[in-house]
């Protein structure tokens, strides 16, 4: 538990800093994002569904998860 908790501040701390020193490299890119509406954000992640790819069949079976993915999946 203790654990958890430690690496949950360290990467609050790490997002925390990391987004203070690209704040004037990122803001000259492009404009800050708002906060996406929870239908957005399901939207994004449809849309992001959509674009992963299933090879039809693996070149190399050296692993076996990858028969079982596709029989699992019936593919």
């Amino acid at each position: 538990l203790q654990q958890s908790d430690q690496r949950r501040k360290s990467d609050l701390l790490r997002t925390l800093t990391a987004s203070s020193r690209d704040t004037s490299s990122s803001s000259k890119k492009r404009p800050a994002k708002e906060k996406l509406t929870v239908e957005e954000e399901l939207e994004k992640c449809i849309q992001d569904f959509h674009k992963i790819k299933i090879p039809e069949r693996f070149p190399e079976r050296k692993y076996m998860w990858q028969a079982d993915l596709l029989r699992k999946y019936r593919l």
